[in-house]
């Protein structure tokens, strides 16, 4: 019992951690995405008008 108490404890704090890791990437990327993509629809939008 002990042995798939630490498993488990083990798997779901890999889990948190890799989830985590994967969220913290994810906002980087959307934050760093969605700076280009504004200064371009706002570059592309001035010019347009």
């Amino acid at each position: 019992m002990r042995t798939r108490l630490v498993n488990s404890l083990l798997v779901v704090a890999l889990l948190g951690v890799g989830t985590a890791g994967y969220f913290v990437l994810s906002a980087e990327a959307a934050g760093r995405g969605s700076r280009r993509t504004t200064r371009c629809c706002g570059t592309r939008a001035g010019r347009s008008t």
